[in-house]
């Protein structure tokens, strides 16, 4: 359900969230200057009045509007059963194509977009207004924060997992219900093949790892875009790993989030940061606690100035860079030519083979990191699900920025280390503290 209303001001659209489409919802608004005190709010059902309030803010007391709109709701939604019900922010776009009256004030135009405060926003709140799955299915190689998402927010839900093999093939569920949500990850920016037609889940199409380069929804498309099979689907992703920004997440379509109130402390902290440390702290505060919430304006702006055709081809000639001259391990993902590498992932033969080069690396100022520890959740369940190839990428893989910020000497510099190395004595090396 919506969020409880603060105030007598917010019940006009407490009521139109709680009980549209089952319902219309209508204000019939006083015209002119000085009428903003008076309201008079209607429910239909098939243009029949169901429920009615009307009156004046300034003579009812705190509250008690938002009394008689909850008696309201209670009555008319048990008309109606809740499983059948659909979240006001699900109807499809109005048509604004037709004729409008010549006016100053008219609806505001929309994006084919619909912007987030991080990824894992965007897919709880797909989770908690869009689609309202029984399970969701998420593969065993995956990142701790969606994991996250459904373990703590949404304990109703039964999480399960299918396979993903070292060399990132996924092993899809056999079979799968209406209710269900299985997402899929194009890991590192490799767009992987779709679920087979046979499941009929609702598929959560993971772009974290993806410049907007494809063209998303019209806004004039139905909210609900059904894939090629017909089943629901969905496109939904973080923006911090494509693109240098404080905060940000999407999904593609038109949709009409309530957002939760957010101060953004952890993007305010990216921007004020000096120091490696802050950046870090910053991740730690959103792994914490996260809300469901717009992007800030700082970075919305960078997004819609970024050209991303010239970022993808910076980011491949990078990788193409590492493949040719980077000297150790053997790389993770063949990427084909359109597509845009986020990581350039690298195997090493052992784990500790993989851990000495990374410090040394560290030592002379170039970070890398792994993608991704497996989540305890995950490890809890080992005994009925295969996580050995999921251990496995934790243990003996290492990713590369390439991002179209950095350049070919860039490149240079991380092959000259991995040389370095080698020439050194490669895994013999002792691994060092970097503080």
């Amino acid at each position: 359900m919506p969020s409880f209303p603060a105030t007598n001001n917010d019940v006009y659209c407490y009521l139109k969230q709680s009980l549209e489409p089952d319902f219309d919802v209508v204000s019939d608004p006083q015209v002119g200057y000085f009428a903003q005190w008076l309201f008079s709010y209607r429910i239909l059902k098939d243009q029949q009045l169901q429920a009615e309030l009307q009156g004046d803010f300034r003579k009812i007391p705190a509250g008690s509007l938002i009394n008689k709109a909850q008696g309201i709701i209670r009555n008319l939604r048990s008309e109606t059963s809740e499983a059948q019900h659909k979240h006001s922010s699900q109807k499809p776009a109005p048509n604004r194509t037709a004729a409008l009256p010549i006016a100053s004030r008219l609806p505001p135009l929309t994006d084919s977009r619909t912007w987030f405060s991080s990824g894992r926003a965007a897919f709880a709140w797909l989770l908690k207004d869009a689609i309202r799955p029984r399970r969701v299915i998420l593969p065993t190689f995956i990142c701790w924060s969606l994991v996250d998402v459904v373990v703590q927010r949404f304990p109703n839900i039964q999480l399960d997992f299918y396979s993903v093999s070292r060399t990132l093939n996924k092993t899809y569920p056999v079979s799968s219900n209406a209710d269900d949500a299985i997402v899929d990850v194009h890991y590192f920016g490799h767009k992987s093949s779709a679920p087979v037609e046979s499941i009929s889940a609702t598929v959560l199409e993971d772009w974290s790892h993806c410049p907007l380069t494809e063209s998303p929804l019209s806004p004039t498309d139905q909210r609900l875009r059904p894939g090629s099979d017909g089943r629901n689907f969905y496109r939904f992703g973080s923006l911090r790993k494509a693109y240098r920004v404080a905060d940000g997440g999407f999904i593609d379509g038109l949709f009409n989030p309530k957002y939760e109130s957010d101060a953004h402390p952890d993007a305010w902290l990216r921007l004020a940061a000096n120091h490696w440390t802050d950046l870090r702290e910053a991740e730690n505060m959103l792994d914490r606690e996260f809300r469901i919430s717009d992007i800030s304006s700082q970075s919305l702006a960078v997004i819609l100035k970024t050209q991303p055709q010239l970022a993808a081809d910076r980011r491949r000639a990078n990788n193409s860079y590492l493949n040719e001259n980077l000297a150790t391990g053997n790389a993770l993902v063949k990427f084909a030519n359109n597509e845009a590498p986020l990581l350039h992932g690298r195997r090493f033969d052992s784990e500790d083979e993989r851990n000495s080069f990374r410090h040394f690396l560290a030592d002379r100022q170039i970070f890398t990191s792994i993608h991704w520890p497996v989540h305890e959740h995950l490890k809890q369940r080992q005994d009925t699900i295969d996580i050995e190839d999921a251990l496995w990428l934790e243990q003996h893989t290492l990713a590369f920025p390439i991002s179209d910020h950095l350049t070919e000497q860039q490149m240079e510099q991380i092959c000259d280390a991995a040389a370095e190395w080698k020439r050194a004595g490669a895994s013999r090396f002792a691994i060092r503290s970097t503080g």
